[in-house]
C-alpha cells in the first residue's frame, strides 16, 4: 500500500518549484512580517536570514515586509520589530543606495516606508506611489468615508461578537483596521464566566473572523473596499485592503510584472491575510523563520548557479555543491519534520 504525502511534503515540494522557477527573473521578494521574518509578536533576531536579506539586496533585489502591523507613517515603530535586521544593514556594509532597496509595507497596503540613510525609515510621498499615473491600486486615494463605513461595520461585528462568545476582550479602532485583543483583568468582568484576558483561543478567534467576514460580504449596501478579516494567532484584525493591494501597487510602483515578485507568508488559510497575494504574485507558503531561511538558500543556490553558468557557459553545481535533487531531497525532509 502506499501512504500518501504529507501537507508539509506538498508544501515544500511546491515551494521549491516555485522558488525554482522564479529565480532568473526575481527582482522583488515580499515578506509577511509574524512567523515569517521573526517569531509571532517578537522582533527580527535571526542574523543568518539578516544576512540573505543583505545579499539580496547588494544583488539589486527589491526587498519588502508587507505587514498587517499598522503603525501609520510612525518609522521608529516598525523599526523596533526590524532593528536586528536594520542593524545588518550597518553593520555588512550596505551602501545607502543598497539600503533604499528595503521597504515597509504597513497596514496591508496603506502605509509605504523607505530605508534612508543611517538605516532609517522614512515615508514614501504618497504622490509618489498612489500617483494616478502609476498602473495598479491607490490605497491613499481610497475614499476615507468608504473606510470609515468598512470599519463601523468590522466594529460593530467584532463587539457582537465579544459579547456572545464571551470574550474578555478589548476592541481596538486604528486609522485603518480595527480589531480584537485580549482585553487584560479589567476584561474579567464584562465576561465573568468567559475567556480571553490573557490569551484569546485559536478557534475563536476563527469564529470571529468568520462572523465578521460574512458581516462584509452581506453587507447592504455593499462594501466597496476591499478588505482583510484574519486570525493574526494572537488576536484577531480587519483592515481596509490586503495583501494583493500591497503587493500589486508595488509592482506598479516598480515597474514589475507577477512573474518578477515572489511573496513569501505564512497565512494562506481562509482567515489568513497571505492568501489575497496569490491573487496578483506567486507565493511560497511557509510555517517559521527558519523555513524563510531554508527558502532563501535554496534561492542564492539558483542564483549562483546561474552566475556560475552565464560566467564561463558551463554547467555548475549549487553552492556547497549540492545539485537540484539534493536540494528537493533536502526540502522534503525539512517538511517531514515540519
Amino acid at each position: 500500500s502506499q501512504v500518501p504525502p504529507s501537507f508539509n511534503e506538498v508544501r515544500h515540494t511546491m515551494n521549491l518549484a516555485q522558488v525554482m522557477a522564479i529565480a532568473p527573473t526575481i527582482k522583488m521578494i515580499c515578506f509577511d512580517g509574524d512567523m515569517t521574518l521573526y517569531d509571532n509578536g517578537k522582533n527580527f533576531a535571526y542574523p543568518a536570514l539578516a544576512d540573505l536579506l543583505c545579499m539580496l539586496l547588494q544583488r539589486g533585489v527589491k526587498v519588502v515586509l508587507v505587514t498587517a502591523a499598522g503603525y501609520g507613517f510612525d518609522g521608529p515603530r516598525y523599526e523596533t520589530r526590524v532593528r536586528g535586521l536594520l542593524d545588518s544593514f550597518k553593520g555588512n556594509g550596505l551602501t545607502d543606495l543598497e539600503m533604499a532597496r528595503f521597504y515597509v509595507l504597513g497596514g496591508e497596503c496603506n502605509y509605504l516606508l523607505q530605508t534612508g540613510p543611517g538605516a532609517k525609515l522614512a515615508q514614501v510621498p504618497d504622490a509618489e506611489w498612489s500617483s494616478p499615473a502609476l498602473p495598479g491600486p491607490k490605497p491613499r486615494l481610497w475614499p476615507e468615508q468608504s473606510c470609515a463605513r468598512l470599519l463601523d461595520l468590522a466594529e460593530a461585528s467584532l463587539r457582537a461578537s465579544a459579547q456572545e462568545l464571551k470574550l474578555r476582550a478589548q476592541v481596538i479602532r486604528k486609522a485603518r483596521g480595527v480589531g480584537i485583543v485580549p482585553g487584560g483583568s479589567e476584561a474579567v468582568k464584562l465576561a465573568p464566566t468567559g475567556h480571553g484576558s490573557v490569551k484569546l483561543k485559536a478557534e475563536a478567534l476563527d469564529e470571529v473572523v468568520f462572523r465578521v467576514q460574512h458581516a462584509l460580504k452581506s453587507a447592504d449596501p455593499p462594501v466597496d473596499l476591499p478588505f482583510c478579516a484574519f486570525n493574526g494567532g494572537l488576536d484577531a484584525w480587519v483592515d481596509v485592503g490586503n495583501k494583493a493591494m500591497g503587493v500589486e501597487a508595488l509592482q506598479g510602483f516598480f515597474g514589475l510584472g507577477p512573474t518578477e515578485s515572489l511573496h513569501v507568508g505564512d497565512q494562506f488559510l481562509r482567515t489568513g491575510n497571505d492568501v489575497a497575494a496569490r491573487a496578483v504574485s506567486p507565493c511560497i507558503w511557509i510555517g517559521s523563520p527558519k523555513e524563510t531561511l531554508k527558502v532563501l538558500e535554496i534561492l542564492f543556490g539558483l542564483l549562483d548557479l546561474a552566475d556560475a553558468q552565464s560566467a564561463d557557459d558551463t554547467p555548475a553545481t549549487f553552492s556547497g555543491g549540492a545539485t537540484a535533487g539534493a536540494l528537493a531531497t533536502s526540502s522534503a525532509a525539512a517538511g517531514a519534520a515540519g
